[in-house]
């Protein structure tokens, strides 16, 4: 028997991550595996989901495919939220973090052009899916022993007014307010809720927010965005995934209730 001990910070813990086909939930995905969990994916894209399955094969310098397992399906159905929790449980064995980061910006519009549709359909794919994850995750954390950490990717949205976005900061508040009652009752079972609030990260998402502002100069645009980041810069995804690491790990074990910004500093302004 090796004396070897497994320093990575999850090593034989089992994660599920939701929006984990690109972006930040790819990241958080690539950075699980590498900390040393199982991870399960799932993504409404089953085409961008395989092709991250790819990438997580490379990572595994082609091997160890049985370390992950793939989820497509619509995140607002609960049937999927079942079925990646389930998937945690059956071919894992045990379920230790989860990571609620799918989500959409929706559409730009003044407060008042907003539609009922729209309404229903942030608080369908940005809250209740978190909600629902977090429902379910708990007893099967339980189940397990050892209680489990959730992590919450909410925005700086959450935090401040955005013009134009009036719906998905009303969404990442209530994520962010969720997590402040999940970490409250869920703490006598050792199973700690952190919410993570992202500035401008370096994805496909923030492309949208680029074409918004100026739909014919997007260097222009990620110029105006820079100019409010104390650091000078859009975050990169593997710096979301390394706070997540983080809070899902033993090293984060006094932490809960907490909303993180991870800015670049641009909520000092």
């Amino acid at each position: 028997m090796s004396d070897t001990i497994d320093r990575r910070k999850l090593a034989e813990k089992v994660v599920v991550v939701t929006g984990a086909a690109k972006g930040i939930g790819r990241a958080v995905a690539v950075r699980c595996l590498d900390e040393g969990a199982d991870v399960v994916l799932v993504d409404r894209d089953e085409a961008a989901l395989n092709d991250a399955a790819e990438i997580l094969k490379a990572s595994l310098d082609g091997g160890g495919s049985s370390r992950f397992s793939l989820v497509a399906g619509d995140i607002s159905a609960e049937s999927t939220i079942r079925t990646m929790i389930d998937t945690a449980l059956d071919r894992h064995g045990r379920l230790d973090g989860l990571v609620n980061n799918a989500g959409v910006f929706g559409e730009y519009n003044r407060f008042e052009n907003n539609s009922i549709e729209s309404f229903d359909q942030m608080i369908a794919i940005n809250v209740r899916p978190a909600w629902l994850a977090m429902k379910y995750a708990k007893p099967a954390m339980l189940a397990s022993e050892g209680g489990g950490a959730i992590v919450n990717v909410a925005s700086m949205a959450a935090m401040r007014a955005n013009r134009g976005l009036s719906l998905y900061g009303m969404t990442k508040g209530a994520v962010a307010n969720l997590t402040f009652n999940a970490a409250t009752e869920f703490a006598k079972y050792n199973v700690r809720v952190n919410a993570i609030c992202p500035g401008p990260i370096d994805t496909d998402m923030l492309g949208t927010v680029e074409e918004f502002i100026d739909a014919r100069h997007s260097d222009v645009a990620r110029t105006k965005i820079t100019e409010t980041i104390p650091l000078g810069r859009y975050g990169k995804p593997e710096e979301i995934a390394a706070v997540a690491a983080f809070l899902l790990s033993d090293d984060a074990g006094f932490i809960t209730g907490v909303r993180m910004p991870v800015d670049g500093g641009q909520s000092l302004e």
